[in-house]
């Protein structure tokens, strides 16, 4: 699984990714998570959308992360994803992009969301 070099040169971004882990349960019996150790890489991202929503007090922005092809099986859908320090939680299970060339995946891409109250 390795990333073609053309593509590879974009991830020029610093991302760190932290997957999150079972801890146990709560009072009530759910499952609660811990995130687990981070992960350092590249990236590169793009933003997808923005929404405001409650009469412009609060916005949502969607972006897509875009991964070497070294990442699959790092992240799933529970996954929270630092790029340059700003914090987007994973809104999707990953996408593998297999190569059209050569056998594995190409890169991965996930999808990603912020929104205006996590900047406190």
């Amino acid at each position: 699984m390795t990333t073609p070099t053309w593509l590879d040169r974009h991830f020029t971004i610093p991302c760190t990714i932290y997957t999150r882990v079972e801890a146990g349960k709560d009072e009530y019996g759910n499952v609660s998570y811990a995130e687990g150790p981070p992960t350092d890489t590249t990236c590169y991202i793009q933003p997808a959308s923005q929404e405001e929503i409650q009469d412009g007090r609060a916005e949502v922005g969607q972006y897509l992360v875009h991964l070497r092809a070294s990442m699959v099986g790092l992240l799933d859908g529970f996954a929270r994803i630092e790029v340059n320090g700003v914090s987007y939680e994973v809104a999707a299970p990953p996408a593998f992009y297999p190569s059209l060339t050569r056998s594995g995946v190409h890169h991965v891409e996930v999808s990603v969301q912020r929104g205006s109250a996590d900047e406190e």
